[in-house]
């Protein structure tokens, strides 16, 4: 249990900041990426199949929750994350779980790819504390203009803060990562985002300066209520349902294959899927019932898991309490969190969420895996992920099929052949 314990402050320090500036690049408030940590934390790891796997508010969710709110309202979101869960839970019960490991592995890191690119370009807009655009490529366009003025405008002598702090702190997380594994001690174990969130957060309550910063209200309990039944059932559309199902192919994939990327990094570690996979769907219920995020199991939490010597779901279980202790009984802390830190927080958290080496591994093994990867990320971008996620298992269908029909064709080939004549026949 002291293992557990120490490993779940570390998840904590950890998820932190990944869970408010989650929910703000999303277009909720802050405190709904707390509430889906808790519910992630004990729901899932009370219940989930993959003990050592820490689920929460996700970034490759971010994109389709973001246009949710846009399209359908919170409302919508909330019935559309209902029904997402219900659905899992159905697929865990009927064995949907053992499918996963099934989903190709170009299409998924083209779908990562793309949520990453369209994360990179909304949130450094944050982090240069301006507005987002409503595309991808209105972002990429903005993007250099806006800069170029903060520039002209901090050799005039007017100072965006928000813009010096965010561009610091994304410079500083990307040293503190090439330098941490060499360093020893307590540096070693502090997590780059939170290391920049306490340093600069101090330096603008020393310094008073004129900063966009983060706001959850002082009790969480005040603002709950129960959703209207009616109000639900009122606001089922198509568009509601495209988007649950996004929310369901999405969350599940990602929790499935990151724990199966648990059991590679920890012998004797075997996940339960189908077991997890209803773990998150209830897990889900929950987060639309409370008005929360949709949750899923997510590598790079599991993974500060794994290193800081956690050996039960206790771990999970304690990170989950300590996010919601932490909104419930300290709010005046989060209040004073610059926005545009939490923005570079998310720039650098998705640049890892690419992998170019198992990009270039699968090319080389499968002549689909290239296209299958760069048509699923371009049609993230510039279509939806719903749209993404469709094409990317009509490719995978299509390869099937044809892998299928090569076979039968060279079936003949393998009926056996005369018998060989014996050595001493030929002599």
């Amino acid at each position: 249990m002291r293992k557990n314990l120490i490993a779940s402050i570390l998840v904590f320090l950890v998820a932190l900041p990944l869970c408010l500036g989650i929910a703000v690049a999303s277009g909720v408030a802050p405190e709904k990426g707390i509430i889906s940590g808790f519910i992630g934390g004990v729901v899932v790891g009370a219940l989930g199949g993959a003990p050592l796997q820490v689920s929460g508010p996700a970034n490759s969710l971010i994109v389709v929750v973001w246009d949710a709110v846009s399209d359908i309202g919170l409302t919508g979101l909330a019935v559309s994350i209902f029904l997402a869960g219900l659905l899992q839970i159905l697929a865990g019960l009927s064995g949907g779980g053992r499918l996963a490991r099934f989903f190709p592995p170009a299409v998924t890191q083209g779908l990562m790819t793309g949520f990453a690119a369209m994360i990179f370009a909304s949130q450094a807009h944050v982090m240069i504390d301006a507005k987002p655009g409503s595309s991808f490529l209105n972002n990429i366009e903005k993007f250099p203009e806006e800069l170029w003025n903060i520039v002209a405008a901090f050799l005039l002598g007017d100072i965006n803060w928000g813009a010096v702090f965010g561009i610091s702190s994304l410079i500083l997380m990307i040293g503190l990562g090439s330098y941490q594994s060499k360093m020893s001690g307590i540096w070693k174990k502090i997590p780059a985002a939170l290391f920049v969130v306490i340093l600069f957060t101090v330096i603008s309550m020393l310094t008073h300066v004129d900063l966009k910063r983060v706001h959850v209200p002082d009790s969480i309990v005040d603002d709950f209520s129960l959703p209207n039944i009616d109000l639900w059932l009122k606001s089922i559309n198509i568009t509601v349902i495209e988007v649950a199902v996004t929310i369901f192919i999405l969350a599940s994939s990602e929790s499935l294959l990151s724990a199966a990327a648990i059991d590679s990094m920890k012998p004797g570690h075997s996940t339960k899927y189908d077991r997890e996979l209803v773990a998150q769907g209830v897990a889900n219920l929950l987060c639309s019932v409370l008005g929360a995020l949709p949750v899923a199991g997510v590598v790079i939490r599991s993974t500060a898991n794994i290193t800081s010597g956690a050996t039960s779901r206790w771990s999970s279980i304690f990170h989950g309490v300590w996010l919601l202790a932490m909104v419930g009984l300290f709010p005046f802390v989060i209040d004073d969190i610059p926005l545009s830190i939490l923005g570079a927080i998310l720039v650098f958290s998705v640049i890892r969420l690419v992998n170019p080496r198992a990009i270039a591994v699968m090319a080389q093994n499968d002549r689909w895996a290239w296209p299958m990867f760069v048509i699923s990320a371009l049609t993230v971008l510039f279509v939806n992920p719903m749209a993404g996620v469709a094409v990317g298992v009509a490719m995978h269908f299509i390869q099937a099929r044809l892998a299928r029909y090569n076979f039968s064709k060279l079936r003949p080939m393998l009926q056996p052949i005369a018998e060989p004549k014996r050595l001493d026949q030929d002599v």
